[in-house]
Parts: C-alpha cells; structure tokens; sequence
C-alpha cells in the first residue's frame, strides 16, 4: 500500500495539529500514514476545504510555540552556548514563520523631500534640516 494522498479533513486537522506544537513538516510526512511534502503543497495550492487557512493559522501557532520554547530553555538549560544555539535556532524561524511578530523591527528616518534636480540646492537643503551630519 503506498503512502496516502487524497485528501481528508482528519489527515489535514493532524497535519495541522503536529505544526502546532512545533512539529516539523519533513517529520510528519516522514510517517507511513501522511501524505508527501508534494501532496500536502498541493493540498494548501487547491485550498481543499479551506486548508490553506488551517495551514496558515498552525505555521503562526507554530511560531508563538518557538517563542515559548525560547522562555521554557532559558529557565532550564545550564550550557550557555548549547542554550545560544537552540534559542537561535527557534528565534530565526520564529522570525520566517511570523515576520510582523518575531522579524526584526527595522527603523526608518523620516527624511524631508528635496529638489534634486540642483545637486547644490538638495545639500544646503540636507544641511538646513539635518544639521552637519551629511
């Protein structure tokens, strides 16, 4: 018997409920009883009974589980470099799966707008409105 690959709901609510609780999808698929990696993507292309969304909803739970694990090692983990590691390794994904979340926050300055057709005039403005730092 090969491996399964229609569909159904408590194939995708298990799929779903493993990449909850920080499950890989390589490791589910691994499993004799789950589909391909293949048929689980073309499950979330066709949206098969709103899976997509369920896909959705589990990768953020899956993120918010990472973010909890990071707490759960830095309270019981003794090496410090063992702990860098796995934290790391659990921020970085967390950061892919949740980038509004857990991405890192980059800072923007709020720069005036200038003419620069006048190469001259644009730097006296620059200067006139950031002072000497140009």
């Amino acid at each position: 018997m090969g491996r399964p690959s229609l569909y159904s709901d408590a194939l995708a609510a298990e799929i779903c409920e493993r990449l909850a609780t920080g499950e890989s999808l390589n490791a589910i698929c691994k499993d004799s009883h789950m589909p391909t990696r293949q048929a689980v993507h073309e499950w979330i292309a066709d949206n098969r009974a709103g899976f997509g969304d369920k896909y959705a909803r589990a990768r953020a739970v899956q993120a918010d589980h990472y973010a909890d694990e990071i707490i759960e090692i830095v309270d019981t983990e003794t090496d410090p470099v063992r702990a860098r590691v796995r934290m790391d390794g659990r921020k970085w994904v967390a950061s892919k799966l949740a980038p509004k979340k857990y991405g890192d926050k980059l800072e923007t300055e709020n720069r005036t707008t200038v003419n620069t057709a006048d190469p001259l005039t644009a730097l006296l403005q620059r200067i006139a409105t950031e002072g000497t730092k140009v």
